[in-house]
C-alpha cells in the first residue's frame, strides 16, 4: 500500500464565527505545517477532501495561498495531490486552473461530481495517472504498486443534476466498479455520513444539497474513504474517516484536537496533530481588572472574554483590546436578571426618562449625563433617518 495524507475543510478566507477576526494568517501557518508533514512522512498522495475555501468568492489572498500550497505539496511532481470541491466551494472556481494543473504539477483539481477525469491522464518521473469518468488509476513503478480512486466532489442533487431517486443515484456512483485493476482502492468525497458528529461551524446542507448518507453505501472493498465536511476528526466503522477542519472556527470547537490523517503502507491510520500552538479559549472573568491582570498568560491563544453584568465604558473596552492585542476574538457581557417590584408604565415617559429607567433596571445605578446625551443624540439621528 501507498502512504496517504488526508486533510479537509481548510475554509481559506474564513473569519471566526460571529466575529470579523480573519483566520487567513493562521491558516497560512497551518498549511506550511501540512507541507512539512507531507515531506517528513514522505507520503505518496495527498487528499484535500473539500471546503478548501469558505465561500464561492474567496479573497484573492486565499486563492493565492491555496495554489501555492498545492505546488509545494506536489514537490515538483514527486507527489500526487488530489483536491476536490466541497459545499462551500464554487465548482467553476476549479475549472480555470485544470489545464495548468494536469500533468504540469501533478495535481488533480476537481470541482464538479460530473467532471470527466480523462483530462487528468499524464505521466511524471514518479507515477503514471489515467482518468475515466469519476475514476483515477495511479501506478507507481518504483514501488511496484498501483491504486484506483473514486474522486467525487460534493455530490448534491443540484450538482449531480438529479431531481428524483437521489439516494439510489448516489449509491450507484459510490458502488460502481472501477474500470481499472489495482492493488488498492480509495474513495475521496465531501459528504455527511449518518452517525457522524457535527462540531457547530459546519453549514447545513439545504434544499438541492446532499442528504445524510448511510455508511453502507460505501463498498467494503474500499480500504480507505477520505471525507470532508464534518469538522471533528472521527472514524465511522472500519474504513470511513473525517480528518476534521484544520483549526477551530467556532468557540464550540475550542477544545478539539486538529491535525491530518496518515494512512501507512501497512493499512494503519494515525491522527497526526498539528504542532501549531495558537489555541482558542473562552475565558470567564468577574471584573475588567481581573481580565487585564491575566492577559499576559494568553499571549499564544485566541480568546473570547466573558463577563457577568457590568457597567463599563469605552475606556475599559479599549484597555481590554490593547491588553489582548491581536488575539481578541470578542467580548460578551451577560444580561442581568431583572426583578421588578412594581410594573412601570412607559406610556407617558419621554425617551430620556425611558432610557434612565431601563439603565437603572439593568445596572442598578443612574446613567451619567454624558451617556444620556449620547442616547438622545442617537434617537434624534434615528428620527432623521426614518423621516
Amino acid at each position: 500500500m501507498l502512504k496517504l495524507l488526508h486533510t479537509a475543510d481548510w475554509h481559506l478566507g474564513k473569519t471566526f464565527k460571529n466575529t470579523d477576526f480573519s483566520l487567513l494568517e493562521i491558516q497560512q501557518e497551518i498549511l506550511k505545517e501540512i507541507v512539512e508533514i507531507a515531506e517528513k512522512e514522505d507520503v505518496d498522495i495527498v487528499f484535500i477532501a473539500g471546503d478548501i475555501f469558505d465561500s464561492y468568492n474567496p479573497p484573492f489572498k486565499a486563492e493565492e495561498l491555496f495554489y501555492s500550497t498545492l505546488k509545494e505539496l506536489t514537490a515538483n511532481g514527486r507527489r500526487l495531490v488530489i483536491a476536490i470541491a466541497g459545499n462551500h466551494d464554487a465548482p467553476e472556481k476549479f475549472d480555470v486552473p485544470r489545464p495548468l494543473a494536469a500533468g504540469f504539477h501533478a495535481m488533480v483539481i476537481c470541482g464538479s461530481p460530473q467532471d470527466d477525469l480523462t483530462l487528468f491522464s499524464f505521466k511524471t518521473n514518479h507515477f503514471e495517472l489515467k482518468g475515466e469518468r469519476n475514476f483515477l488509476h495511479a501506478s507507481f513503478p518504483s514501488k511496484n504498486t498501483s491504486i484506483s480512486l473514486l474522486v467525487l466532489p460534493y455530490p448534491s442533487e443540484a450538482r449531480l443534476k438529479v431531481s428524483t431517486n437521489y439516494e439510489e443515484h448516489l449509491k450507484n456512483i459510490l458502488q460502481a466498479i472501477p474500470p481499472y485493476r489495482a492493488d488498492d482502492y480509495i474513495i475521496v468525497s465531501h459528504l455527511f455520513v449518518q452517525g457522524g458528529q457535527k462540531s457547530g461551524s459546519e453549514r447545513d446542507f439545504t434544499i438541492g444539497g446532499a442528504q445524510l448518507i448511510p455508511s453502507h453505501f460505501f463498498p467494503k472493498h474500499a480500504s480507505y474513504v477520505a471525507l470532508g465536511h464534518l469538522h471533528r476528526y472521527q472514524r465511522l466503522g472500519k474504513n470511513i474517516f473525517y480528518s476534521g477542519s484544520i483549526f477551530p472556527f467556532d468557540i464550540q470547537e475550542a477544545n478539539q484536537k486538529k491535525g491530518v490523517l496518515i494512512r501507512r503502507p501497512d493499512g494503519k491510520v494515525e491522527f497526526y496533530p498539528f504542532a501549531y500552538q495558537k489555541s482558542v479559549k473562552s475565558l470567564n472573568f468577574n471584573t475588567i481588572d481581573e481580565a487585564l491582570e491575566q492577559s499576559a498568560n494568553y499571549k499564544h491563544s485566541l480568546v473570547f472574554l466573558r463577563f457577568p453584568p457590568l457597567a463599563v465604558g469605552t475606556e475599559e473596552i479599549v484597555k481590554l483590546k490593547q491588553a489582548y492585542s491581536q488575539n481578541l476574538l470578542g467580548i460578551h457581557f451577560e444580561m442581568p436578571k431583572i426583578e421588578i417590584d412594581r410594573p412601570i408604565s412607559v406610556v407617558d415617559l419621554t425617551p430620556k426618562e425611558l432610557f434612565i429607567e431601563f439603565y437603572k433596571a439593568q445596572y442598578n445605578q443612574t446613567p451619567n449625563e454624558t451617556m444620556v446625551e449620547l442616547f438622545l443624540k442617537f434617537v434624534e439621528e434615528l428620527k432623521n433617518e426614518t423621516h
